[in-house]
């Protein structure tokens, strides 16, 4: 079934319209590509990894450090634990002395 359709008495005025805006489009891109061809872009910067490289570096030898300061302390501890058990003995060898006088002195 064929279906008449029906232009717009002001068909014209809405092409012109269009041509407009189209022609006003043209000019803006123009525009923009005058303005980025003017300022062009300088290549970025390749990233400075100097600084992430050298803490990277000192985190590789963080384990034999720490390995060496655990060692340090397990020595002084030892060397404390050893004091400590001398001292101890001391203690219990003048208890037992002072018990002793105490018994003499009681009996």
């Amino acid at each position: 079934m064929p279906t008449a359709t029906t232009l717009s008495a002001d068909w014209t005025q809405v092409l012109a319209r269009v041509e407009q805006a189209l022609a006003r489009a043209v000019v803006q891109i123009e525009a923009r590509e005058k303005a980025l061809a003017i300022g062009e872009l300088a290549a970025p910067r390749a990233p400075d990894f100097g600084p992430l490289e050298a803490k990277a570096a000192s985190l590789a030898d963080a384990p034999g450090r720490i390995a060496a300061r655990l060692g340090q302390l397990d020595g002084e501890l030892r060397h404390g634990e050893e004091a400590l058990r001398q001292w101890l003995a001391q203690a219990e060898t003048a208890r037992k002395q002072l018990a002793a006088w105490v018994g003499r002195a009681v009996g």
